[in-house]
Order: structure tokens, then sequence, then C-alpha cells
């Protein structure tokens, strides 16, 4: 009922609370396996005729899912770049 000395979770900041939560290696885990997906996404955005950088929208939750459909289904810069060469003049 009285005030207690010891500092309460709340006192220590988001920084620590994360690394002591997850900790180093599994930080570094996530970075490389973050970069080991993004790389290629970059390369096969760049290919589509994309900007590279919707690639890290990859790794937002449901931004990823709506990126997915776009690639798959929407009309690439370079398809259509194609189609307009090989028109007949």
């Amino acid at each position: 009922m009285g005030y207690s000395a010891q500092p309460s979770r709340f006192d220590k900041s988001i920084k620590e609370d994360f690394v002591n939560y997850f900790g180093y290696p599994e930080l570094l885990f996530l970075l490389v396996g973050g970069v080991i997906i993004i790389l290629p996404l970059w390369k096969i955005f760049s290919k589509a005729g994309y900007p590279g950088a919707l690639a890290l929208g990859m790794a937002l939750p449901l931004v990823n899912i709506i990126l997915l459909y776009f690639l798959g289904f929407s009309d690439w810069p370079v398809r259509k770049e194609l189609k307009a060469l090989r028109k007949p003049r």
C-alpha cells in the first residue's frame, strides 16, 4: 500500500525491453532474413519496370499481400513497352 522503491516494468526504455526480449542473435537473424527476402524482390520489381523500392513494402503485413496481387495482375511497364515496340509500323 505504500510506495515501492523498485522501478516498475514501465520505467525501462523501449530499446532495453526490445533487446532483452529478443536478444542480439535473434535481431541479427531477422535482419539477415529480411535482406535475403528483399534483395530478390527488389530485382523482380525492377525487371518488371516498377521502382525496386516497392520491395520494401513486402516486409509490411497486408501491404505484402496487396503488392503481390498488384505485381501478379497488373500490366507491367516492361510488357507495355514491348507491345509498343512489336506493333507493325
